[in-house]
């Protein structure tokens, strides 16, 4: 379900997924490097009546070598959640992330009784801007259905 948050007057993109008739083991949300920006994201579990259970901000996504990561365990809590709720992190709205990647040749040679290598590598400095765009990919790791609790047996 896609719906709109307001933050200080401003519309906010977000997405709510309903946990309540599945089991995740885990949640897994992916926020893609490979675009112009990064999508400075937070993620709530709330729980039945949208209240929030637990929250992570971007801060606590951990990098990857192509993308962010912050992994929940949504039935560690008690209660467990009835859903989660994506969407942008205003206190990193505007950042900037200085990201450095490199490689590394080593060339090794041989020659009269001697023996040695010579290393040589780049290494490229790029600058993301953190905004309210941006890309993410949702993982879900699921431990099967949720039993029915209100559907009787005869």
């Amino acid at each position: 379900m896609l719906f709109e948050l307001r933050f200080d007057g401003k519309a906010q993109p977000v997405v709510l997924l309903d946990l309540r008739h599945t089991y995740p083991a885990s949640l897994d949300i992916q926020l893609d490097l490979r675009g112009q920006y990064l999508l400075g994201a937070q993620a709530r579990l709330l729980d039945d009546q949208f209240i929030t259970l637990q929250e992570k901000v971007f801060d606590d996504f951990v990098q990857r070598p192509d993308h962010f990561s912050l992994r929940l365990y949504p039935h560690a809590n008690d209660p467990a959640p009835a859903y989660l709720l994506i969407g942008t992190d205003p206190q990193s709205i505007g950042g900037q992330l200085d990201l450095i990647s490199g490689r590394r040749v080593v060339s090794v040679w041989t020659g009269g009784g001697y023996m040695g290598a010579v290393a040589d590598g780049v290494e490229d400095q790029h600058r993301k801007g953190i905004r309210d765009i941006g890309n993410f990919r949702l993982v879900i790791e699921s431990a099967g259905l949720q039993p029915d609790t209100e559907a009787g047996t005869d």
